[in-house]
């Protein structure tokens, strides 16, 4: 009995134990799992397995399970308790289950690559561009034959083919053996693909230092001196010379040799300061920079042209061999602005100031209309418009010393010719005093087979028209048709036309001669003309705007037709020569000529049924003074501004 109940006492005391046990508080521990690689799955205690690193775990004994795609699984046990109440921390190295290779390409020393190598593996092209690296730290299956983070190359283990190769460099291989969980390391120097290149002078490079992409590489005259093929940049150094150039592009080819001919020319440093500071100055029409400067100019002639907004050109000639002074100091005048336009486009403008040697060309070959850029002045500039063919058309100065007197409208010459003009004599109307004929200065002498007499009878030409005027050279034009009327205008009303037979020596002594009426009473006689015998030849220019003045001296033939036509009219030479002055417009023109005009010929008289068909009256005009005024149907005919010239 004794024994029972002590058994039973030891049961109820190992019962309250074991209650008293399960009710204690256990402790918790933030627990920190590090794998390398990371983002490995970590399975505690039978639970389901995270991608994590931070866990909560009670204290004592917990199984922890690593696996990762490409590695051995990692099997552990880890005992917490409560010192580790405040974090604890486990790393783990996984164990690969491939090989990793390690590849480093150089070129060879004094060589660069011109592009990215390649990487082959057993004819498995490896991407080696830096964006296209892997990390082991992701949770991913290992990608093989890929470039990963610490520049490493997964590959299953085996043997292997490695080659690494560049443009224009010689490719290399290596045979590895991977073995699983070793890392190797290969180094490839590639040696660059190769030809030659020779220097040899051809003008002042002797001894000059070669430069290839900017390594020396001999000196002139070199020969044979191994470059890497493709394109290079060479440069050439010699105190005092300078190539045309800076630098030139060179070609090396796979075991060829390039030739370079090298030529120098020697060169002078220019200083250049100017007034204004900060002009543009250009050497040869390209910019070289800015005043103050020093500008390097090679031998031979060259052209400096300095300018600046707001003031005027200036352009000198410099040769480094001759020039003495190469300190220069140039000073630009304030230029304004300036039109100049003319009835044409296109011609050429060229402006001009001062005379002889000192004379200074301030626009050349800018075309109308432009605005040009003039100092003020206060002499007159001189000016010339050219044509296309180098025909001067205009020739003349104008003045620019006002910033508002800053237009110029030019007229030039026109081709235009009038189709049609019609000139009324003045002379004829004006009357003379009575018993005077003051306008009448030379006499016609009429004559027949039975008498002869002194008439005091003049004809008068009293309007003339010329139709469709052809040019046939520089200033001298023929019409196709032109007509003369000429009148008899007695001196008064009562003037009559007395014929007398016998010599004109006495009138009053010979008996009056009847020849009819009809023949008295012819008041106007005709004359006409047509192409190639008549013409005109004018000098002159253009005045005011709308109007032309100049030299004017014209011909005409007016044929003899009586064997043609029975019809009274006048036959013989007609001349003129004076000056004319006409309006320029469009479409009609007021003109008015002035001069000295002279006939030799025949007043050819048609008699019906006189015992002589015609009667002719010799016709001898001494000088006589004409004076016109008419209009011309056709465009205005433009013979230049403020100069005589042939047109």
């Amino acid at each position: 009995m004794k024994k029972l109940f002590a058994l039973f006492l030891l049961v109820v005391l190992a019962t309250v134990s074991a209650y008293a046990q399960t009710d204690s508080i256990l402790v918790s521990c933030p627990v920190r799992i590090v794998t390398v690689p990371a983002r490995a799955l970590i399975t505690i205690d039978n639970s389901p397995g995270m991608l994590a690193e931070d866990f909560v775990m009670l204290e004592g004994k917990h199984r922890i399970r690593i696996e990762k795609s490409g590695y051995e699984r990692r099997d552990t046990t880890i005992v917490l308790d409560s010192n580790d109440a405040c974090g604890v921390k486990f790393s783990f190295n996984l164990k690969p289950q491939f090989s990793c290779i390690s590849v480093i390409i150089k070129a060879a020393e004094g060589c660069n690559f011109n592009s990215e190598p390649t990487l082959d593996i057993s004819g498995i092209d490896v991407d080696l561009r830096p964006g296209s690296f892997k990390s082991f730290n992701v949770d991913q299956d290992i990608s093989y034959y890929s470039l990963y983070d610490g520049n490493i190359i997964p590959l299953h283990p085996g043997q292997y083919i490695i080659k690494a190769a560049a443009k224009g460099f010689v490719a290399e291989k290596k045979n590895i053996f991977a073995e699983c969980g070793s890392t190797k390391t290969l180094e490839f120097i590639l040696a660059p693909v190769t030809g030659t290149l020779s220097v040899s002078d051809e003008g002042n490079a002797m001894g000059a230092d070669v430069y290839v992409d900017g390594k020396r590489v001999g000196t002139v005259p070199c020969k044979d001196i191994a470059i890497k093929t493709g394109k290079h940049n060479l440069h050439l150094e010699k105190p005092n010379y300078i190539t045309d150039d800076e630098s030139y592009e060179i070609e090396i080819l796979e075991d060829e040799n390039t030739e370079f001919r090298a030529s120098m020319q020697g060169y002078r440093k220019y200083s250049i300061d100017s007034k204004p500071a900060g002009i543009n100055v250009y050497l040869d029409e390209i910019l070289a920079g800015t005043a103050p400067m020093e500008l390097v100019v090679r031998d031979g002639d060259h052209v400096i042209r300095y300018d600046k907004a707001g003031y005027y050109p200036q352009t000198i000639l410099v040769n480094p061999l001759k020039d003495i002074d190469t300190d220069l100091r140039p000073e630009l005048e304030n230029a304004y602005p300036f039109l100049v336009s003319a009835d044409k486009d296109s011609l050429r403008i060229t402006i001009t100031h001062g005379e002889g040697p000192g004379t200074k060309v301030y626009v050349e070959g800018v075309k109308t209309p432009a605005k040009v850029f003039l100092p003020l002045k206060k002499k007159p500039y001189s000016i010339t418009l050219t044509r296309y063919d180098s025909k001067v058309l205009y020739k003349g100065n104008f003045t620019f010393n006002r910033q508002a007197n800053n237009e110029l409208k030019i007229l030039t010459w026109t081709e235009g010719m009038p189709i049609l003009s019609v000139n009324a004599f003045i002379n004829p109307l004006i009357r003379p005093a009575e018993g005077e004929n003051a306008l009448t200065l030379a006499y016609i002498y009429h004559y027949n087979t039975n008498s002869e007499g002194m008439p005091r009878r003049c004809f008068d030409r009293v309007g003339d028209a010329s139709l469709m005027p052809l040019r046939l050279l520089p200033g001298l034009t023929t019409n196709l048709a032109k007509a003369t009327l000429f009148a008899h205008i007695p001196s008064d009303r009562n003037d009559k036309i007395v014929y007398y037979e016998g010599k004109p020596t006495d009138n009053s002594t010979h008996k009056p001669l009847d020849l009819g009426a009809a023949y008295k009473d012819v008041v106007l006689l005709p004359a006409f003309s047509a192409l190639l015998i008549n013409g005109e030849f004018r000098v002159g220019g253009a005045m005011l705007p709308f109007m032309d003045g100049g030299l004017l001296a014209s011909y005409a033939w007016y044929p003899d037709i009586r064997k043609l036509v029975g019809f009274t009219h006048m036959s013989g030479h007609d001349i003129f020569v004076g000056a004319e002055f006409s309006t320029r417009i469009k479409i009609i023109n007021v003109n008015l000529k002035a001069g000295a005009q002279m006939f030799f010929g025949k007043a050819n008289i048609y008699i019906p049924g006189s015992s002589k068909e015609y009667i002719q009256e010799g016709y001898n005009d001494s000088l006589k003074f004409a004076f016109t005024l008419g209009f011309s149907l056709g465009g205005g005919r433009s013979r230049g501004q403020n100069i005589l010239r042939v047109f």
